[in-house]
Protein backbone atom coordinates (compact mmCIF):
# COMPACT_ATOMS: atom_id res chain seq x y z
CA UNK A 1 0.00 0.00 0.00
CA UNK A 2 1.14 3.48 -1.05
CA UNK A 3 1.32 5.81 2.29
CA UNK A 4 1.37 9.33 0.84
CA UNK A 5 3.49 10.96 4.16
CA UNK A 6 6.26 8.41 3.58
CA UNK A 7 6.73 9.87 0.02
CA UNK A 8 9.00 12.82 0.58
CA UNK A 9 7.84 15.01 -2.97
CA UNK A 10 4.05 14.61 -1.45
CA UNK A 11 5.10 15.48 2.05
CA UNK A 12 7.10 18.45 1.32
CA UNK A 13 3.34 19.51 -1.43
CA UNK A 14 0.59 18.65 1.93
CA UNK A 15 3.11 21.02 3.97
CA UNK A 16 3.74 23.68 1.24
CA UNK A 17 -0.54 23.58 0.59
CA UNK A 18 -1.27 23.35 4.49
CA UNK A 19 1.16 27.21 5.32
CA UNK A 20 -0.12 28.34 2.26
CA UNK A 21 -3.33 28.24 3.21
CA UNK A 22 -2.83 29.25 6.63
CA UNK A 23 -0.91 32.36 5.09
CA UNK A 24 -3.88 33.29 2.90
CA UNK A 25 -6.36 33.03 6.42
CA UNK A 26 -3.95 35.52 7.60
CA UNK A 27 -3.85 37.82 5.16
CA UNK A 28 -7.60 37.56 5.13
CA UNK A 29 -8.17 38.07 8.80
CA UNK A 30 -5.48 41.23 9.32
CA UNK A 31 -7.84 43.00 6.09
CA UNK A 32 -10.73 42.74 7.48
CA UNK A 33 -9.66 43.42 11.36
CA UNK A 34 -10.29 47.31 11.57
CA UNK A 35 -6.53 49.16 11.93
CA UNK A 36 -5.96 50.30 15.37
CA UNK A 37 -3.89 53.51 15.87
CA UNK A 38 -3.48 53.74 19.68
CA UNK A 39 0.37 52.84 19.00
CA UNK A 40 1.09 56.35 17.38
CA UNK A 41 2.87 59.16 19.33
CA UNK A 42 2.74 62.45 19.10
CA UNK A 43 6.54 63.35 18.02
CA UNK A 44 8.51 66.51 17.48
CA UNK A 45 10.96 69.11 18.65
CA UNK A 46 9.06 68.99 21.91
CA UNK A 47 9.93 65.32 22.52
CA UNK A 48 13.00 65.16 20.69
CA UNK A 49 11.45 63.41 18.34
CA UNK A 50 10.70 60.41 20.55
CA UNK A 51 8.31 57.93 21.45
CA UNK A 52 7.75 59.58 24.49
CA UNK A 53 5.10 57.46 27.17
CA UNK A 54 3.69 61.00 27.82
CA UNK A 55 3.05 61.56 24.53
CA UNK A 56 1.49 58.49 23.31
CA UNK A 57 -2.12 58.88 21.80
CA UNK A 58 -5.77 58.01 23.51
CA UNK A 59 -8.44 57.22 22.21
CA UNK A 60 -10.73 60.39 22.40
CA UNK A 61 -13.75 59.19 20.17
CA UNK A 62 -14.52 56.66 17.48
CA UNK A 63 -11.86 56.55 15.19
CA UNK A 64 -10.25 59.68 16.74
CA UNK A 65 -6.41 59.71 18.99
CA UNK A 66 -5.40 62.54 20.84
CA UNK A 67 -2.55 63.43 23.58
CA UNK A 68 -2.91 67.07 25.29
CA UNK A 69 0.50 69.16 25.81
CA UNK A 70 1.34 72.33 27.58
CA UNK A 71 3.27 74.93 25.32
CA UNK A 72 4.72 77.79 25.30
CA UNK A 73 4.17 81.32 23.01
CA UNK A 74 7.35 81.98 22.03
CA UNK A 75 6.23 83.01 18.48
CA UNK A 76 8.24 80.05 17.51
CA UNK A 77 6.87 77.49 15.52
CA UNK A 78 6.27 73.60 16.96
CA UNK A 79 7.19 71.02 14.28
CA UNK A 80 5.51 67.94 15.04
CA UNK A 81 3.87 64.31 13.50
CA UNK A 82 1.44 61.38 14.98
CA UNK A 83 4.15 57.90 14.38
CA UNK A 84 4.86 54.78 15.85
CA UNK A 85 8.12 53.55 17.66
CA UNK A 86 9.41 52.72 14.95
CA UNK A 87 8.42 54.77 12.65
CA UNK A 88 6.57 52.03 10.36
CA UNK A 89 5.54 52.92 7.11
CA UNK A 90 1.94 53.57 7.05
CA UNK A 91 2.27 54.85 10.95
CA UNK A 92 3.64 58.18 9.58
CA UNK A 93 1.98 60.84 9.81
CA UNK A 94 2.49 64.31 8.83
CA UNK A 95 0.59 66.83 6.04
CA UNK A 96 -0.48 65.19 3.10
CA UNK A 97 0.67 68.92 0.84
CA UNK A 98 2.32 72.25 1.96
CA UNK A 99 -1.10 74.10 1.77
CA UNK A 100 -1.79 71.48 4.61
CA UNK A 101 2.06 72.31 6.99
CA UNK A 102 1.12 75.26 8.78
CA UNK A 103 -1.78 74.34 11.87
CA UNK A 104 -3.87 76.66 12.69
CA UNK A 105 -6.21 76.41 15.81
CA UNK A 106 -9.03 74.45 15.12
CA UNK A 107 -8.58 73.99 11.63
CA UNK A 108 -8.04 70.10 10.38
CA UNK A 109 -5.20 69.97 7.61
CA UNK A 110 -5.26 66.83 5.66
CA UNK A 111 -3.18 64.16 6.73
CA UNK A 112 -0.52 61.58 4.81
CA UNK A 113 -0.25 58.37 7.12
CA UNK A 114 3.03 57.49 4.80
CA UNK A 115 5.09 60.58 4.86
CA UNK A 116 8.61 61.07 5.37
CA UNK A 117 9.13 64.39 6.51
CA UNK A 118 6.45 65.96 6.18
CA UNK A 119 5.97 67.90 9.21
CA UNK A 120 3.34 69.60 10.94
CA UNK A 121 4.28 73.25 12.09
CA UNK A 122 2.24 74.57 14.63
CA UNK A 123 2.55 78.16 16.31
CA UNK A 124 0.50 78.87 19.48
CA UNK A 125 -1.34 82.03 19.85
CA UNK A 126 -1.03 81.72 23.64
CA UNK A 127 0.55 79.62 26.19
CA UNK A 128 -0.94 76.81 27.57
CA UNK A 129 -2.89 73.45 27.51
CA UNK A 130 -3.37 72.03 23.69
CA UNK A 131 -4.94 68.93 22.38
CA UNK A 132 -2.95 67.47 19.04
CA UNK A 133 -5.55 64.80 17.67
CA UNK A 134 -5.70 62.62 14.60
CA UNK A 135 -9.18 61.37 13.00
CA UNK A 136 -9.14 58.19 11.60
CA UNK A 137 -13.26 58.54 10.70
CA UNK A 138 -12.06 58.40 7.04
CA UNK A 139 -9.34 55.98 7.13
CA UNK A 140 -7.69 56.91 3.94
CA UNK A 141 -8.14 60.78 4.47
CA UNK A 142 -7.11 61.25 8.26
CA UNK A 143 -7.06 64.87 9.69
CA UNK A 144 -5.42 66.54 12.13
CA UNK A 145 -6.43 69.10 14.66
CA UNK A 146 -4.87 71.27 17.28
CA UNK A 147 -7.14 73.29 19.82
CA UNK A 148 -6.86 74.59 22.69
CA UNK A 149 -7.86 73.19 26.34
CA UNK A 150 -9.69 75.40 28.60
Amino acid sequence: MFSYLKHPVCTLLLSTALLNGCAATSALTDFYQPKSHDDLYLRGGFTWWEADEAFKVEESADNVYSVKTELIADGQPYEFRFVDKDWTEGSNCGYLDKSNQIIEVNVPANTNCNSTNENFRFTPPSSGLYEFSIDFTDEDNPLTLVKKVN
